[in-house]
C-alpha cells in the first residue's frame, strides 16, 4: 500500500489540497464572522438610518410648520404695521383737530373773558345811569311838584288878574 500511495498519490498534491480545503475552511470562518459583524454593523446603520429619515421627517414637518407659522406671523406683521400706520395718521389728525379746537377755545376764551368784562362795564354803567335816572326823576317829581305849585300859583294869579283880588299871596 505505500507503494501504492508513492506511485499513484503525490503527498505534495494532498497536503496542497488540504492546505487549501483549509485556506478555504478558514476563510469561510473569517467571512462568516466578518459578515456577521458587517450584518450587524448594517443592521445598525440600518437602524439609525431609519431614526435619522424619521427625526429628518420630523424636522422636515417641524420646520414646514415653522415656516408656515413665520409666513403667518409675517402676515400679521404686515397687517399690524398697516394698522399702526392707519391709527398713527389718525392720531395725528386727532391731534391737529385737537390742536385746533384748543385755539379755538383759547380764542373763544379771550371773547368770552372780553365780554364778561363788558358786561360788567355795562352792568356798572346801567346800575350808575338807574341811580342817576333815580336822581333825575327825583328831581323831575321835585321840579314837577314846583311846577304844580307855580301852575297853581299861575292861575290864582289869572284868577286874580281876572278878578282883581289879590288873594293868592301867601
Amino acid at each position: 500500500m505505500s507503494e501504492f500511495m508513492g506511485k499513484k498519490i503525490n503527498f505534495f498534491l494532498v497536503i496542497m489540497i488540504m492546505l487549501v480545503l483549509c485556506g478555504m475552511g478558514m476563510l469561510s470562518i473569517y467571512y462568516q464572522v466578518t459578515f456577521k459583524n458587517f450584518d450587524k454593523r448594517f443592521q445598525d446603520l440600518n437602524q439609525d438610518y431609519g431614526s435619522c429619515q424619521q427625526n429628518l421627517t420630523y424636522a422636515v414637518s417641524t420646520l414646514q410648520q415653522t415656516i408656515r407659522n413665520l409666513n403667518n406671523t409675517e402676515s400679521d406683521i404686515r397687517k399690524y404695521d398697516t394698522l399702526y400706520e392707519q391709527k398713527a395718521q389718525e392720531l395725528s389728525d386727532i391731534e391737529s383737530t385737537l390742536k385746533e379746537t384748543q385755539t379755538k377755545l383759547q380764542s373763544e376764551t379771550m371773547f368770552k373773558e372780553q365780554f364778561k368784562k363788558k358786561a360788567e362795564n355795562y352792568e356798572k354803567q346801567i346800575l350808575e345811569q338807574t341811580e342817576e335816572l333815580e336822581e333825575i326823576r327825583k328831581q323831575n317829581n321835585a321840579l314837577q311838584f314846583q311846577v304844580n305849585v307855580l301852575n297853581e300859583r299861575v292861575e290864582c294869579l289869572d284868577e286874580e288878574i281876572e278878578s282883581y283880588e289879590y288873594t293868592c299871596y301867601e
